[in-house]
């Protein structure tokens, strides 16, 4: 066997490589475009699953479901988790923000205040 390759061959080569590493960069992109298509569709799942979760959440909070001394897990089985947390320094409240509403909680983790935000007339500024 020789070690001495012909110019052809090589040239072969580096077509037959820079055909395979294009196909791979189109892959790859496929696979990102593939991925954020994934990734919007699950957020727009999510986003119409949220709208429905709210209007259901209207009609318990309108039926007044959610009473002082609740635990936090009553409240989030009724709420849903997409909420803010406060906590105090001083660990005796602790507050969750929902986009129209809140709920406050005590050292033990009992429902002491639920409200809904007021809302502000445009003109006042």
């Amino acid at each position: 066997m020789s070690n001495i390759v012909s110019l052809n061959s090589i040239m072969e080569n580096e077509e037959v490589c820079g055909k395979i590493i294009k196909k791979g960069v189109l892959m790859k992109k496929n696979i990102i475009l593939l991925m954020i298509s994934i990734f919007l569709l699950t957020n727009c799942i999510k986003s119409q699953k949220t709208n429905s979760e709210i209007s259901k959440n209207k009609e318990k909070i309108d039926k007044k479901e959610i009473k002082i001394g609740m635990d936090k897990k009553e409240v989030e089985e009724i709420l849903g988790k997409n909420y803010r947390i406060y906590k105090s320094e001083t660990k005796m409240m602790e507050i969750w923000f929902y986009d129209e509403f809140y709920v406050g909680f005590d050292k033990n983790g009992k429902v002491i205040k639920f409200d809904m935000y007021e809302k502000q007339d445009k003109k006042e500024k």
